[in-house]
């Protein structure tokens, strides 16, 4: 087989993926819900693979029964790789400073699982959001209600 040195596109910046980018979520009603520092989420990315497998070896009993909610590993991914940190998740009027434990209990709050998680996945998880190309280009840092909404 010929060796040929083939010119492969890069899909993301790997420092920006790593390091994480900002974003708002805001809803129909432009309230912000708060800003979010996301790196990106790589399904294939072996330190993801690794603690997926830990989890599913952990709850295999539960997920066997079918007691455990997929969500529940999924947020465990979440909070142990894609969140980063973030500014403007308020509690009685004032900002709350993010750690893991802030971000469990923020997370639990079923409108925040049901409304913002849903929107923090879609963007980790969307290569276009860690470029270089988006940043040049300007793109809006929060997600456009009419999208999320499926008004598009």
């Amino acid at each position: 087989m010929a060796k040929i040195n083939f010119d492969i596109p890069t899909r993301f910046d790997e420092e920006q993926a790593r390091e994480g980018v900002w974003f708002s979520i805001e809803d129909e009603h432009d309230q912000l819900w708060g800003e979010f520092k996301l790196a990106y989420l790589d399904g294939d990315a072996p330190e993801i693979k690794k603690l997926r497998t830990k989890l599913k070896a952990k709850y295999a009993k539960d997920i066997r029964l079918g007691k455990l909610d997929q969500d529940k590993v999924a947020m465990e991914v979440f909070l142990s790789f894609v969140l980063l940190d973030w500014r403007k998740v308020k509690a009685n009027g004032k900002d709350v400073t993010f750690s893991r434990e802030a971000a469990e209990a923020y997370f639990a709050i079923p409108k925040v699982a049901s409304f913002a998680w849903p929107r923090l996945l879609q963007y980790a998880s969307d290569v276009r959001h860690y470029n270089d190309k988006a940043a040049e280009q300007g793109v809006d840092p929060v997600i456009d209600k009419d999208e999320t909404l499926g008004n598009s």
